[in-house]
């Protein structure tokens, strides 16, 4: 799949593939691609909705016109990441794998909401304005990180 995303990308749209963001908009299709939805149609529509002559990286503006909505369900182990695809999530190895390690996530930060354990990171700390609470425990749980953040 991730060869033939990469042949049609470069015929759609000529050296795509070398866009520094292509890694990231080929992660997304291939998710996408997971959940039962056709990449290549998909590229090929973001592709048409304007010109792409002027983007400096013109995979950083067709990975923002994605529209990845239905990714985003309530198997996804944090707000802004997407969920399990369905067909993965149907996988007998993969399925129960991935399930579980996004109830980790989840518990992780049910742990740090409770206990009061979320500190915000440095990069975090050094804002104007303060960082929404669940914003912050769920940064750390992301982080892997139960203890204090540095």
């Amino acid at each position: 799949m991730t060869a033939r995303l990469d042949r049609e990308a470069d015929q759609l749209i000529d050296a795509l593939t070398d866009e520094a963001a292509w890694p990231a908009l080929r992660a997304r299709l291939l998710l996408m691609a997971a959940d039962g939805t056709d990449p290549i149609t998909e590229l090929r529509a973001v592709a048409q909705l304007r010109e792409l002559d002027n983007a400096h990286d013109r995979a950083v503006v067709l990975n923002w016109r994605l529209n990845d909505i239905a990714l985003h369900n309530n198997a996804a182990p944090l707000p802004w990441l997407p969920g399990i695809p369905a067909h993965i999530a149907k996988d007998a190895d993969w399925g129960p794998y991935l399930s579980a390690l996004c109830q980790l996530i989840n518990d992780l930060a049910d742990q740090l909401r409770t206990t009061g354990q979320a500190v915000a990171p440095a990069w975090m700390a050094e804002g104007r304005y303060a960082s929404p609470a669940d914003l912050v425990t769920d940064i750390q749980a992301w982080r892997g990180n139960a203890s204090p953040a540095s």
